[in-house]
């Protein structure tokens, strides 16, 4: 049996509320709407989320962005038909199976993600401006292990 201190007790409370204090202004809808408005794009969340999936993972099925995403199948298939209506999603065909199509994002999704990500990093830049770059390289690297090993331990990759 592992024994922790109270001290050890008192981080892992800490801990455990900046990340919910974190997690919940990250999901507060006027938050992303504030960050597609600096962005100048017409982006929702679910949209933004999709769209980072498919840069990241593509080309890809739409089975695996949905198990990416944690969604089933037809919730992504809804959110990849806003995508491409919007062209920033394509359609090209699997090579290895005629049949199939993966997903890919358009010139124009690019466009959109870069521009999110922009303005991301500049709001990021703000908030941090303060912080020496010593913290920011700690925060970095702290946040990179703690991603790491939530993967690790969970099994699930974001």
């Amino acid at each position: 049996m592992t024994t922790t201190t109270p001290t050890a007790d008192a981080a892992m409370t800490d801990i455990e509320q900046a990340l919910t204090r974190l997690i919940r202004r990250g999901n507060q809808p006027r938050v992303h709407e504030r960050l597609a408005a600096r962005a100048g794009v017409s982006l929702d969340r679910a949209a933004y989320a999709a769209l980072s999936r498919v840069h990241e993972a593509g080309p890809l099925r739409l089975s695996e962005l949905a198990t990416r995403m944690g969604v089933d199948v037809s919730t992504a298939s809804r959110q990849l038909q806003q995508l491409e209506r919007s062209g920033l999603v394509a359609r090209v065909g699997d090579p290895a199976d005629r049949r199939a199509s993966l997903l890919e994002l358009s010139a124009e999704g690019r466009r959109v993600l870069a521009r999110m990500r922009q303005a991301r990093h500049a709001g990021l830049a703000q908030v941090l401006a303060g912080w020496s770059a010593r913290d920011r390289r700690r925060l970095a690297t702290a946040l990179t292990r703690l991603v790491d090993d939530l993967e690790r331990v969970t099994g699930v990759r974001a």
